[in-house]
């Protein structure tokens, strides 16, 4: 590993602590955190303090809250919903996005999702609020240009899980899941770019035992459990330091998801294009995210532009779940 190498990789490490948010979370195995008595982040560095677009009457003045998801309604969604078939968004599915049909935009709105996730999760949900748009006071600054009512997201709910390591992210899921598969029709939860980090001491997500019984097998026996559920797989985002470890585990779950039929949102492919189709790599080739979607230099939290096309792409794989085939109509 070059001096190059070796500085950046620091710096994402102390970084980490960017992508968490302000909870407790118990846990068996080590929590990524920044200690700030010993290093510095630069302004560059740290994320835009985002505002998460709630909206509540006392934020909006005459706008409706957004509902919770019904604890007692019926599965709202139709039969058409996806089954047993092979579903991957990547950059090459966003040119979908305006082809999408009314009533496969109406059919997504009605599932029930559950996100759990951290910050660049937060940064998606901030965009599919903007997408949304139901700002008819004002539009805030941290929204893009894009927005139309239509894109009502209020059933898709974001559960801030705070940012342990991988293999707790995964029992949270588990478990959230268990405790709360009566309120939602649809699960996924998402890995960190801190994730997969090429470091020692801690176990590496791609190693092909690790990959199999820490994140497969228990994801495997969730879906099971619950048959009736859909599950959406996710590989994981990307920072502007690239990683093998990280590369490699994307490359296992895309493989994965085509063998065995999963819905899955390949969220690093969607990361490392930039909007004319060209592969953004760093010098040992690795992808990396297209710096035009984000702010920061060695982190991957997401702009306007990120939070635009990642709330993009959230629709398009919502209206393939829901039924579509992808075909305009």
């Amino acid at each position: 590993m070059n001096l190059k190498h070796t500085i950046a990789l620091v710096a994402i490490t102390l970084l980490s602590a960017c992508q968490s948010t302000p909870q407790s979370v118990n846990t068996n195995t080590p929590v990524i955190e920044f200690n700030p008595a010993t290093s510095t982040v630069t302004s560059q560095e740290t994320p835009t303090a985002t505002p998460v677009l709630t909206v509540t009457p006392s934020a909006l003045p005459g706008v409706s809250p957004t509902p919770e998801p019904s604890m007692t309604s019926t599965k709202p969604v139709t039969s058409n919903v996806q089954g047993s078939r092979t579903i991957t968004i990547d950059h090459s599915s966003l040119s979908l996005f305006d082809q999408i049909p009314g009533e496969y935009i109406d059919a997504a709105s009605k599932i029930r999702l559950m996100i759990r996730g951290a910050s660049v999760e937060w940064n998606i949900d901030n965009g599919l609020n903007c997408l949304w748009g139901n700002f008819p006071d004002r539009r805030p600054s941290s929204c893009f240009d894009a927005h139309n009512l239509k894109y009502n997201r209020s059933n898709w709910i974001y559960q801030s899980r705070g940012n342990p390591g991988w293999i707790d992210k995964v029992n949270d899921f588990v478990t959230q899941v268990d405790q709360q598969s009566n309120n939602f029709d649809a699960f996924t939860f998402a890995f960190g770019y801190v994730d997969g980090q090429d470091f020692s001491g801690y176990p590496l997500i791609s190693d092909p035992n690790n990959f199999e019984t820490l994140y497969i097998d228990k994801v495997e026996t969730l879906e099971a459990a619950h048959p009736d559920k859909i599950f959406i797989w996710w590989t994981m985002s990307l920072a502007r330091v690239g990683f093998g470890n990280t590369q490699n585990f994307n490359a296992m779950v895309r493989q994965y998801a085509i063998e065995h039929n999963k819905t899955l949102l390949d969220i690093a492919d969607i990361e490392s294009y930039d909007p004319e189709g060209n592969l953004q790599t760093n010098e040992q080739g690795y992808p990396v995210i297209y710096q035009g979607y984000t702010d920061e230099k060695q982190s991957g939290h997401l702009n306007k532009a990120g939070e635009e096309r990642m709330a993009k792409a959230i629709w398009i794989l919502m209206a393939r779940v829901a039924g579509w085939d992808g075909k305009a109509q």
